[in-house]
């Protein structure tokens, strides 16, 4: 649920944004965790692997083709992406995503190539994949249905209708995927430089999710969020008191939410502002790619 446009003592643009926010913070939960299901690891595995995928595909899926489920980038087409670029798309530390690709490659979910690293191309089809791509899709259904509600203006006025639609076998669903993946990679790594690390981001995230309605914060356990990020609880714990150090959260005996004055605050309008402007870049990106692309 967004929040409510006609929260006390906001105006209609910063209640557009901040349900937009909420919004934008539910999406980006969902796309890791339903990455990080099909690809196994945790939520940095399933962020890196999302990053080397966009790095693989980008210049072949900015051509136009390859843009439906059936036409996989070809292995010959595929970029590999290297530690610095993909640091820097993360907001990771080099070392960090370094440790993470070995892993992965040991895993199989990588391999390493001149240059860098990619994933492999049967990977990126077949049933699996298949169903992470339609449950892509249908998110950014939900969420421009949610942002359309907000009253937020992405632009694309077209795609927006478009993507509305309910998905057909022509359906731009990689180009889809690439831009949402995209728009979660991006704002992740906005968020955490406001929380310090990717870890404390998502449990920001989860609580900027929790807010209700009507803008009122809704608390949390530590137990609920661990179980809900399958992460261990003293980790949530830990993190989770790094955004209440930060004066992000307030803590009390039951749980943790975010601060009262929240929305009010620089930092969340700040966030809620980069959350409308990577929407709007995410929209525009199907929109320069695959506009023709959708059913009308």
């Amino acid at each position: 649920m967004t929040a409510s446009a006609n929260a006390p003592g906001r105006d209609a643009e910063e209640s557009t944004r901040l349900a937009c926010l909420i919004a934008g913070s539910r999406f980006v939960l969902r796309t890791v965790a339903s990455r990080r299901h099909t690809g196994g690891g945790d939520s940095t595995d399933a962020v890196i692997v999302a990053a080397v995928v966009q790095a693989n595909v980008r210049r072949a899926l900015d051509t136009g083709a390859y843009d439906t489920f059936d036409e996989p980038v070809p292995a010959d087409l595929r970029e590999p992406a290297s530690v610095p670029m993909l640091a820097a798309r993360t907001g990771l530390p080099r070392e960090t995503v370094r440790r993470r690709l070995e892993a992965l490659v040991a895993r199989k979910r990588c391999v390493r190539s001149y240059g860098g690293y990619v994933v492999p191309v049967e990977l990126m089809s077949g049933p699996e994949r298949r169903a992470l791509a339609i449950e892509a899709y249908e998110a950014l259904r939900r969420l421009t249905a949610d942002v359309q509600r907000a009253g937020l203006d992405v632009g694309a006025s077209s795609v927006v209708e478009a993507i509305l639609r309910p998905i057909d076998p022509v359906s731009p669903v990689r180009v889809v995927n690439r831009a949402t993946a995209a728009f979660a990679i991006d704002f992740l790594r906005e968020v955490s430089r406001l929380t310090g690390s990717h870890e404390a981001a998502l449990i920001y995230l989860a609580l900027l999710e929790a807010v209700k309605s009507d803008g009122t914060p809704r608390r949390l356990t530590f137990l609920g969020l661990a179980q809900s990020m399958e992460r261990p609880l003293e980790s949530t714990r830990r993190r989770a008191m790094v955004l209440v150090e930060r004066g992000l959260a307030e803590r009390d005996e039951e749980g943790f939410k975010v601060r009262r004055d929240f929305a009010t605050s620089a930092d969340v309008r700040g966030l809620a502002v980069s959350c409308a402007n990577h929407m709007r870049a995410m929209y525009a990106s199907i929109a320069s790619v695959a506009a023709g692309a959708f059913r009308t």
